[in-house]
């Protein structure tokens, strides 16, 4: 009696025959060790305190702090804004008001595309956003400066809105708060800055706030 005889599978395809000696090879795991852990962009941010991973929603809701090593992060007037008053109460005041080029300043790059430039990275006009809002039950002339839009530098701009702010606070009887993060006066912004800037009160200075501002008061 005659034994069929089946074709032998080829190697690595399949399971092997009865009596078949060839193994199976199976394929090798990558041990992992060359590849780099992507982390989403937008949801985690590292601390440059602690060099902790601190989750984005979290730090939010801590005011910009980091829980373990208690480093501030930088705000923005934006941000600054919804922290301090109460939600949908903030009435902006001159936001379409913008600098013009007077002295013609030339350097690494015209005052005009810098400007446009900044305009662009932080969806502001200028260094400061002012208005009226709540503070809880308390109505008060707030006014912001953001040190991402050129180091919260001192123009005519930032001192109209400022003068005019205080001017509101006035006329209504209304508490008047400014939170400066100003680096400092540039030159590009011309003299009449420092006119305006003489007008204002006392404020509160965070960082970076520098000298060169409270020396022109």
């Amino acid at each position: 009696m005659s034994i069929p005889k089946f074709p032998r599978k080829a190697e690595g395809l399949g399971a092997p025959l009865p009596g078949d000696t060839t193994f199976v090879r199976k394929p090798k795991l990558g041990t992992g060790k060359g590849r780099k852990r992507e982390i989403p962009e937008g949801l985690w941010t590292k601390c440059p305190g602690c060099s902790t991973m601190l989750y984005d929603k979290e730090l939010d809701e801590q005011l910009k702090v980091c829980r373990h090593c208690g480093h501030h992060f930088p705000i923005t007037a934006r941000e600054r804004i919804n922290a301090l008053v109460e939600t949908c109460s903030f009435e902006e005041m001159d936001a379409g008001m913008t600098s013009v080029d007077a002295l013609q300043f030339t350097g690494v790059s015209p005052y005009p595309e810098k400007l446009a430039a900044y305009q662009k990275s932080t969806g502001l006009k200028d260094a400061v956003v002012t208005g009226i809002g709540r503070l809880g039950p308390v109505r008060v002339a707030l006014g912001v400066m953001d040190f991402g839009f050129l180091g919260g530098s001192m123009g005519a701009v930032v001192g109209e809105k400022l003068t005019r702010l205080i001017e509101a606070a006035t006329e209504r009887g209304l508490l008047l708060v400014i939170i400066s993060t100003s680096g400092g006066h540039a030159c590009t912004r011309g003299c009449s800055a420092s006119c305006r800037w003489r007008r204002l009160p006392p404020r509160s200075l965070t960082t970076p706030g520098n000298g060169c501002l409270t020396s022109a008061c």
